[in-house]
Parts: structure tokens; sequence; C-alpha cells
């Protein structure tokens, strides 16, 4: 999903050649990049000397922007968006800036996406990292009950017992909301969820 402050700045660089392209400042060259899903374009916009990790400060990122385009993507563009991220982190993109609030871990997580969340982790992502929405990225994946994303996060050492913001752990909302026996709940309990 493309943010609707990103879309006139994605429009104005969609529409010039492409030979036109560098004459933008490379930090908004790289975030309308990352807003596109264009691995080459993020290289070139690094090239010409755009920073990985910031695009307006306190508001947006460029891993932020490229990640929260990835559900609604083709698989063969989810496929650059996974070697982008991939890119930049080993560029120097911080894993744990905030995006509108957001970790890049919790967006990942929340786009559905077990192949970022992954990189992320490995590039020192923090798994119990809070969110502007006071919520650590486990949450996301209860929330979805995804248990892939979730199994991923406990193994990287995320809270089990991580309270969301009505003081529940995921195992008692979880409960409350009927379940009783998912691989998600048998993972939680087997890492030490109460």
């Amino acid at each position: 999903m493309i943010h609707r402050r990103a879309l006139p700045l994605l429009l104005t660089v969609l529409l010039l050649p492409i030979s036109c392209r560098s004459q933008l400042p490379p930090q908004q060259e790289l975030a309308a990049a990352a807003s596109n899903g264009s691995l080459d374009s993020i290289r070139h916009a690094l090239e010409r000397g755009a920073s990985p990790n910031l695009y307006r400060a306190g508001n947006e990122t460029p891993l932020g922007l490229l990640i929260q385009g990835y559900k609604r993507s083709t698989p063969d563009r989810q496929k650059e968006i996974e070697e982008a991220v991939s890119y930049l982190l080993a560029r120097g993109a911080d894993p744990n800036a905030l995006h509108h609030g957001f970790t890049p871990l919790q967006i990942a997580t929340g786009q559905g996406s077990d192949v970022i969340v992954s990189r992320l982790l490995t590039f020192g992502a923090d798994p119990d990292m809070d969110t502007r929405a006071g919520l650590a990225p486990i949450w996301q994946a209860v929330y979805d009950n995804n248990y892939t994303i979730g199994l991923t996060l406990l193994k990287a050492g995320a809270n089990p017992d991580a309270k969301n913001t009505q003081g529940q752990t995921p195992l008692e909302y979880l409960k409350s909301k009927g379940y009783s026996r998912t691989r998600l709940m048998l993972h939680l309990r087997y890492y030490g969820g109460h």
C-alpha cells in the first residue's frame, strides 16, 4: 500500500523520463523507489548518496515505505521487495527505525511476510520493540493467527507473555476468543507463555 502523502511524489517520479529521475534529490528518489518496490531505483538512489534510513524525520523510512506495499504486490514484485529489503539492510538501514510509529518488523508481520520478518531479525530487529499502538510484533502475529511468523518471532526471543493494551498475554487473549489448542498457542506455551 502506498501512503497517501507518498502518492504525489511517486506519480511525479513515475511520469518523469528515466533520464530525468536522477535530477530529484537522492532522498526523494529513494522514497519514490521504495514506495514502488523498485530494487534498481533503490540502488541508483543509494549510489547517488541517499541515506538508507531517513526520508522524513520521525515519520517515514525507506524500509517502511518498501515493506508496507508487500501484501498487495504480485509474487514477482514481492520477491523484488524481499531483495530490496535485504539490500537496504546490508547498506545500513536501521531495522528498528520507526515508520509512522511502527517498526519494520511490525509492518512486515502485518503484511504477512515471513521472509522479510526473518531478514529483519537477521539484521538485528528487536522482536520485543513496542510500537505506537503499544504492542510488540508478536501481537500482530497473534491477531492474524499467523503461526509461521509467530514461531519465527518466538525463536528469535520474542516475549511470549508480552501484554497488550488491555493487559492480556497472547495466550490469555486467544483463550478469551474461544481458542483452546492452536499451533500458535502450543508454541507460546512451549516458549514459556502463560
